[in-house]
């Protein structure tokens, strides 16, 4: 079933972990590197997913095929790379 293999979807025990498991990375990051904020792509099987995290909060896009769509992903890294380093999130 698509809950099996994609749990970040999912609300079980699994998917529970695995949501755990990327907070905890992001989390390690800001500290690590001293951000206010930090994107990240997630990719399981032929989904992805953007994510923009603080220190609060995360947002978290609609999942999409980036194989079907790859656009999507060429855009959000031509844009991430015409950012000033404020505003990829370096404190």
């Amino acid at each position: 079933s698509p809950d099996e293999d994609y749990p970040f979807d999912n609300s079980t025990l699994r998917g529970q972990r695995t949501r755990g498991q990327i907070c905890a990375y992001a989390g390690a990051t800001m500290t690590m590197q001293f951000r206010t904020h930090l994107f990240t792509v997630l990719i399981f099987g032929p989904y992805a997913r953007l994510l923009r995290w603080d220190r609060s909060s995360v947002i978290v896009s609609r999942r999409f095929n980036y194989a079907e769509h790859p656009l999507i992903l060429f855009r959000f890294y031509k844009r991430f790379a015409q950012l000033t380093l404020a505003q990829r999130g370096r404190d």
